[in-house]
């Protein structure tokens, strides 16, 4: 069964007016989410916020779990650093399957017993 959870959405990226600098992308995304970090936003969910979200996330995973044998997650990469992080500190094992393609990865993660 594939169900869509809006939960699982990536962590926002705050939207900040800075000077006009021309740099990459992704230094401006670094920028952001640094200032994000540091407790700033603009028009988004606060850093702490989405850590509730995490914990929110991860407690649904553990329910579901309970009632089923495999769980599939998708999501993107920095909202999955936070949730690993957080099955890491309730004591799960993370065992991480390394894919050749950069943009793509995938962990398996187990309760310990």
């Amino acid at each position: 069964m594939v169900k869509q959870q809006a939960i699982l959405r990536e962590a926002e990226v705050p939207l900040f007016s800075f000077p006009p600098i021309k740099l990459p992308a992704k230094y401006w995304l670094f920028l952001a989410r640094f200032l994000w970090l540091c407790g700033m936003q603009k028009d988004c969910e606060s850093f702490s916020e989405m850590q509730q979200r995490v914990k929110n996330i991860v407690d649904k995973i553990e329910k579901i779990s309970q009632e089923s044998e495999q769980l599939t997650i998708v999501g993107h990469g920095f909202i999955n650093r936070f949730i690993k992080k957080e099955f890491i500190k309730r004591n799960w094992l993370i065992k991480k399957n390394n894919c050749k393609n950069k943009y793509l990865g995938k962990i398996v993660i187990s309760k310990q017993l």
